[in-house]
């Protein structure tokens, strides 16, 4: 089973421009029985790390959750 981290990772990387809301992320990682703190927790410590950007309110269940290279092509549009 592969940790949180890695699960939204490989995840993200299958979304369509790498990119989903914080409510459809945490729908799938739910699948896995991932609890939801250890969802929160995940996204918030990846943010700081820079493996991944939020977009919006961590309070919205429609904060964008996107890998940084989904942020570059956006960017470069």
């Amino acid at each position: 089973m592969l940790s949180c981290p890695k699960r939204i990772i490989e995840i993200l990387n299958d979304a369509p421009n790498h990119t989903m809301t914080r409510d459809e992320l945490r729908r799938q990682l739910l699948q896995y029985d991932i609890k939801i703190g250890t969802i929160c927790k995940n996204l918030n410590k990846m943010s700081l790390d820079g493996r991944i950007l939020l977009d919006g309110s961590s309070y919205s269940r429609y904060q964008k959750v996107m890998l940084p290279d989904a942020y570059e092509s956006l960017d470069k549009a």
